[in-house]
């Protein structure tokens, strides 16, 4: 009859099992931690992505209508602080820095690109007058190269020469002697003014259909930019007429900064925007991005 030898097992004690558990938790509690910061540190790189994106839409969507603006025709009409420029506005040739509003009349770019004849676009206007044909006078145009075979109401005449603000109706002024209304088109190339206040023409001209203004709404260092669109200011309208279109541009806005270069020739526009940090240890601090474009 054989001996049965039993081998003693050892097991954890207690104490062991203690110092395993609160290592445990020291490794839980630093890797809680680490992904606490990580998934902040994500929040915060897309709120600064959003608010990157939203900067660069709303330029290109402001350089977009401004590429299209009648030149003198850009105008301000009030100060960060509320307080309005001279008579109510003046032009951006005379001003280099921060406002709220800002105007201008844009040419018909789709009326300029014209219709397809199946081979070539020919543009309703040209934007050329021939100065020397028997039938041009203060009133009525001579313009080769155009198709003046759509309906021009409430279209008008601006040509290309330095005018005043005012004389294009902006900002609630009644002058318009530069925006010339279109009576009718007496051919493809003939083109019949309303009047001629200043008796003047020049060689170069546009047609306009309608203004453009944008519009600071809400405090100095947090407003949001409105942008309005079609209403006409030589028919006594203005951005805030029932009849005027208005769309959101960009909220959370802190800086918004143009001016004109030296020659005229381009307009720089800078914008700044701001959106709060996501995560709690920097709840106190804003994400905030400022993008510059230059419009010629």
């Amino acid at each position: 009859m054989g001996i049965k030898i039993y081998k003693k097992k050892s097991a954890f004690t207690l104490l062991e099992i203690i110092i395993v558990l609160v290592v445990f938790g020291i490794v839980s509690s630093i890797s809680a931690d680490i992904f606490v910061k990580i998934y902040n540190a994500y929040l915060s790189s897309r709120s600064l992505n959003e608010i990157e994106t939203k900067t660069e839409l709303a330029l290109e969507l402001i350089a977009k209508r401004l590429q299209n603006r009648v030149p003198g025709s850009v105008i301000v009409s009030k100060n960060p602080d509320g307080t309005v420029y001279g008579e109510d506005f003046i032009s951006l040739s005379q001003v280099n820095g921060e406002f709220q509003n800002l105007e201008w009349i844009s040419y018909d770019i789709d009326t300029f690109i014209g219709e397809w004849n199946g081979s070539i676009y020919r543009p309703n206007w040209s934007g050329l007058v021939d100065l020397y044909h028997p039938e041009t006078n203060v009133t009525t145009i001579i313009s080769p190269g155009s198709n003046f075979n759509i309906d021009f109401s409430n279209r008008v005449v601006i040509f290309d020469k330095i005018c005043p603000a005012q004389d294009f109706g902006l900002h609630n002024t009644l002058d318009h002697n530069c925006a010339l209304l279109v009576e009718n088109n007496l051919s493809n190339i003939k083109l019949l003014l309303k009047e001629n206040p200043e008796k003047e023409m020049v060689e170069h001209y546009y047609i306009a259909k309608e203004a453009y203004a944008i519009v600071a709404e809400g405090d100095d260092e947090d407003f949001n930019l409105t942008l309005h669109y079609d209403y006409q200011p030589w028919d006594g309208e203005n951005y805030n007429s029932s009849d005027a279109k208005k769309s959101l541009l960009i909220d959370h806005v802190n800086r918004f900064r143009i001016m004109q270069t030296a020659d005229g020739t381009a307009i720089r526009i800078k914008l700044c925007v701001w959106a709060p940090f996501a995560d709690e240890e920097r709840r106190n601090f804003n994400a905030s991005v400022c993008k510059e474009k230059i419009i010629y």
